[in-house]
């Protein structure tokens, strides 16, 4: 009798805490301002930190595309909102795709849904944007060295096309979750000059951390689930057959 009841307070226990690991927090809506009360051009490679409406933290940095080549760019700040400049010569200002595709890389230090990018038009909006996810902590040295590490970090680009005004726009209509997003202007313009300004961010906050188990909670687990095939062998076992 002791025994049972102990296998089955062990079973409870383990399922408890691995449901507690995996649960994710409650998602309420929350917001990034990314408008600036004066204007800063940055440097290149520079970092730009935000705190939300929730107290979620945000780093930004910014990078440019030149074919398959891509480089560390600025990220301005200005009263608009967010832009980028990549190199001495490129005065727009703007995240655009006027000579190198333009590109911010937004990190949160837990695991977000994006819902809503706040836009403010200095020509075309089309915009490309992917969720992604990093294991580089949160306040340390996050770059992206090239391309192809760029493409392993994101998943699948969308193409979100504008009509040239200033909108709060609903992006991510999957509820795609991760510590990474970034927004681009379009990689392929097909002759549209698209150049904006970043000024919000519309997100939920849906775990606090990364969804990984601390070892004190997998060891827990994976006792339950011994003891779970154990009592299932014991049960076929203990199996008897009757006939009529």
């Amino acid at each position: 009798m002791f025994h049972k009841s102990f296998r089955k307070a062990v079973l409870l226990s383990a399922a408890t805490i691995a449901a507690t690991a995996m649960l994710p927090a409650s998602a309420s809506a929350a917001t990034f301002l990314l408008t600036s009360g004066s204007n800063s051009d940055g440097s290149i490679g520079n970092v730009r930190t935000y705190t939300g409406s929730d107290g979620t933290k945000l780093e930004v940095t910014a990078y440019s595309l030149n074919g398959t080549t891509l480089a560390k760019a600025a990220v301005g700040a200005y009263t608009p909102g967010l832009g980028v400049l990549n190199g001495p010569n490129d005065d727009s200002h703007t995240v655009d795709n006027s000579g190198y595709t333009d590109i911010l890389v937004f990190q949160f230090d837990k695991i977000v849904t994006v819902d809503k990018i706040g836009l403010v038009s200095f020509g075309d909006t089309d915009m490309n944007y992917a969720i992604g996810s990093t294991n580089v902590a949160f306040n340390s040295t996050f770059t992206i060295p090239n391309y192809s590490t760029f493409n392993s970090l994101f998943g699948p680009t969308i193409l979100s096309n504008g009509n040239g005004q200033d909108q709060n726009r609903d992006i991510n209509p999957n509820n795609l979750s991760g510590n990474l997003f970034y927004v681009a202007a379009a990689f392929s313009n097909s002759g549209s000059n698209d150049s904006f300004k970043v000024n919000g961010i519309t997100y939920a906050v849906t775990q606090t951390s990364a969804p990984v188990p601390e070892p004190a909670t997998w060891g827990m687990m994976i006792c339950g689930l011994a003891v779970t095939g154990y009592a299932m062998r014991r049960r076929k076992t203990n199996a008897t057959i009757s006939f009529a």
